[in-house]
């Protein structure tokens, strides 16, 4: 008698021995995968470490893509400053040149801020005297 469940399991074991033996032979040529397959816990942290790695490599390049299109916007914006600046270097010798101060104008300045601190120091010796001798004296307010 034909016994389907025999037939059955037969076609079953069949198909899985044919899709697996290419995997098998696959693994037998490459160790490191086989022992990632027979070890899940290292092939988690494998897998997370490297989806943290390649999430690293995106932010990277989103950055230097965005700098770039901002120093492409600025572009315009830095060559009209170069040309405004080379224009104001090349124009300079029609320009003349800010002479500082001679030295006789320096000593009369000194000599001026000199004299305001002598001034000053008599005015608060001054105002030092009328406040004592304020306190002294009896407050005929009060």
């Amino acid at each position: 008698m034909f016994d389907w469940n025999s037939q059955a399991q037969f076609f079953i074991d069949s198909v899985q021995k044919a899709l697996s033996a290419p995997f098998q032979t696959w693994l037998a040529q490459h160790p490191l995968a086989f022992w990632l397959a027979s070890h899940p816990l290292w092939l988690l942290a494998a897998v997370l470490s490297a989806i943290f790695l390649f999430a690293g490599l995106l932010r990277a390049v989103a950055g230097l893509t965005e700098r770039f299109w901002l120093a492409l916007l600025k572009l315009p914006v830095w060559l009209v400053q170069g040309i405004w600046w080379s224009g104001l270097l090349l124009l300079r010798p029609f320009f003349p040149a800010v002479q500082p101060p001679p030295a006789s104008r320096l000593s009369e300045v000194m000599q001026r801020l000199e004299a305001l601190r002598q001034e000053e120091n008599e005015l608060m010796h001054e105002l030092q005297s009328l406040l004592s001798a304020q306190a002294k004296s009896p407050n005929p307010k009060a």
